[in-house]
C-alpha cells in the first residue's frame, strides 16, 4: 500500500475512532451556549428548543442604524422574536433584566451592610465601589439608546407581540433587575425514547 494511502485509511480510522469515544448528549440533558444576542438566535433551528435562561443579557443586544449611527432596540425584539421561533410548544423563557434606571446606590448600601459581616471586607468594599462606577456607564449608554431597561410592562408587551403568553416577573435583590418566565402555548411534542 502506497505511504499516501496509508494516511489517508490512518486518518479516517482516526476519525471514526473520534467519533464512537466523544460522548454523545444524553436525551434530557441541558446545552450551555454563548452567543452574541445582538445577533439573535440563527444557529438554532425552528421549534428545535424547550427552553432558554438568559441572566441580564437581553438588554444588552445591541443594533446600530447604519443610516443614523443611533442605537435601536431592534436587536432586543429580535432575540425575544427569535426565542418564540426556536421554542418548541410549550418552551419557556426565563431571563433577567435591570429595571429601568437601576439604583446602584441601593445595592451599594444594601452589600456594604452584609459587607461587615463578610470575612473579606476591603475586597467587597472595592468591588462595591466597583459596581457603582459602572452603574454610572451602564445608565450613560441606555440614554444613548444603546442598552434597553424597559419597564415591566413593556417588557410584557414586548414579549406578547412576539407570540409568549404566560407571562410573569418579579423583582431580584435590592430591586434592582426583574426576572421574568414567558412560555409559548402548546403542549410539548412527546419526545421519542
Amino acid at each position: 500500500m502506497p505511504q499516501r494511502r496509508l494516511a489517508e485509511v490512518n486518518g479516517e480510522a482516526i476519525a471514526e475512532a473520534a467519533d464512537r469515544l466523544r460522548p454523545g448528549v444524553p436525551p434530557g440533558a441541558i446545552r450551555f451556549a454563548t452567543h452574541d444576542l445582538s445577533l439573535g438566535l440563527p444557529q438554532f433551528g425552528d421549534a428545535s428548543v424547550d427552553g432558554i435562561v438568559a441572566g441580564l443579557a437581553i438588554s444588552y443586544a445591541e443594533s446600530l442604524d447604519p443610516e443614523t449611527g443611533t442605537y435601536t432596540d431592534v436587536a432586543y425584539d429580535r432575540v425575544l422574536a427569535d426565542a418564540f421561533r426556536v421554542f418548541e410548544p410549550g418552551g419557556r423563557l426565563v431571563f433577567s433584566v435591570n429595571v429601568p434606571k437601576p439604583k446602584f446606590r441601593k445595592i451599594f448600601a444594601r452589600s456594604l451592610v452584609s459587607t461587615l459581616r463578610a470575612p473579606h471586607l476591603r475586597r467587597v468594599l472595592y468591588n462595591a465601589i466597583r459596581m457603582l462606577r459602572y452603574g454610572r456607564w451602564l445608565r450613560r449608554e441606555a440614554d444613548r439608546g444603546r442598552f434597553h431597561f424597559f419597564a415591566i410592562d413593556e417588557i410584557e408587551r414586548r414579549l406578547r407581540r412576539a407570540g409568549f403568553t404566560e407571562v410573569a416577573w418579579c423583582l431580584s435583590y435590592a430591586d434592582r433587575a426583574y426576572v421574568v418566565s414567558a412560555e409559548k402555548l402548546g403542549r410539548p411534542a412527546a419526545k421519542a425514547a
